[in-house]
């Protein structure tokens, strides 16, 4: 069986690592997307475990499409009550790359129309849309003169991890924050800090990840449940076993100036009963030494909304002071999307990246404090 995962540009590489982890083969980067073989234990296991995928696709069939009546007589052809029963509700999702296809749109009611007169002609009657919460949600998938219906397992995207009752100003996407720890090299036996904490985004992915605890464990429902070949008794083997081992030793460490964002990632970390040695407190990151063992510093400083440009330059050069005086022999992760006044933190980065937060592109430095 063929699965496409889709994440966030530049998160690829690490996600096919992580798909090869769990069991899938013949894996393959694609643009914003991973592709691999494997079956529905797989598809549930994804689903559950994954960090760093927003969702776990399937594709049910592909045909050659020119103009719309081909888009409708693909989806027409298809044996819908394979997937969904005439009182079940679908919603239908689309990318198109086509000069065949300018409205996107015409094209998803053309699918539409080809699955409720595919369900009216074998049932007598038909399914219904729901665009906020199906039964199956569907992706047509537009490819020059390739048309594409995949049926999305997940539902709900996958940056919805469940243990977050409570989130701050500007809070920064779970998959995101994975894949930058994914990217950074941070192994659970290294100590983490992050200053500047929020909700603790990145506190808890490093505990969670930690304690080998699935990314997906506090979710009731996938839409995989929805689907006629839903097999619960392989979901509660899936949900059973055990995917690595917890690391114990490492301490992580949260601060942050607002006393409200310190009551939210209290709370968050209460609701995520992690396994790691956490300690929170209200502090502004200019005026505290850490004195711990060195280990990797996270930090998603304030910018543009959160910090206006007159401040950001001066800002920006006060942490490099900060981190060159007080974090030799730490590991630093800096993110900004305020690419100018970053290269004033002043320090040289191993490496940098480009990502993007929600809709701003952010730059994301990786860099090796040396002890003085």
């Amino acid at each position: 069986m063929e699965i496409i995962l889709k994440t966030l540009q530049g998160l690829e590489e690490v996600l096919a690592e992580e798909v090869k982890s769990l069991g899938g083969k013949e894996v393959e980067t694609l643009r914003r997307a991973v592709r691999c073989e494997g079956d529905l234990r797989l598809i549930y296991k994804l689903n559950l475990h994954s960090r760093l995928a927003l969702s776990v696709l399937t594709p049910i069939d592909k045909w050659r499409a020119m103009n719309y009546t081909d888009i409708y007589d693909g989806a027409r052809q298809i044996r819908w009550s394979d997937h969904m029963k005439p009182t079940d509700t679908f919603a239908l999702r689309a990318n198109s790359h086509s000069e065949f296809f300018k409205n996107t749109m015409y094209a998803l009611q053309r699918v539409k129309d080809g699955i409720v007169d595919r369900a009216r002609s074998a049932h007598g009657s038909r399914p219904s849309v729901d665009k906020d919460d199906p039964d199956l949600w569907l992706n047509l998938h537009i490819y020059e003169d390739q048309a594409q219906i995949l049926w999305n397992t997940t539902g709900a995207p996958l940056f919805y991890r469940g243990y977050e009752k409570q989130r701050g100003i500007a809070p920064i996407n779970e998959v995101l924050a994975a894949g930058i720890i994914a990217l950074s090299g941070w192994t659970p036996e290294m100590n983490v800090y992050d200053p500047m904490c929020g909700s603790g985004t990145f506190v808890l992915e490093t505990g969670a990840r930690a304690s080998a605890m699935a990314s997906q464990r506090h979710r009731a429902h996938f839409h995989f449940m929805n689907h006629p070949t839903y097999d619960s008794k392989l979901w509660a083997e899936v949900r059973a076993e055990q995917v690595g081992t917890a690391v114990t030793g490492s301490k992580i460490y949260a601060s942050d100036i607002d006393p409200e964002a310190i009551d939210n990632i209290q709370s968050n970390l209460n609701h995520s009963k992690l396994l790691t040695d956490h300690h929170v407190w209200k502090s502004d990151f200019f005026k505290i030494y850490l004195g711990a063992e060195p280990g990797w510093v996270f930090m998603n400083p304030p910018y543009n909304e959160r910090l206006s440009l007159e401040q950001s330059v001066g800002w920006h050069m006060s942490v490099g002071k900060i981190l060159r005086e007080r974090y030799g022999g730490w590991k630093v992760c800096i993110m900004s999307g305020d690419r100018d006044a970053l290269k004033h933190v002043g320090l040289k980065p191993d490496r940098k990246i480009q990502l993007v937060n929600g809709s701003i592109p952010i730059d994301v430095f990786f860099i090796s404090m040396f002890d003085r």
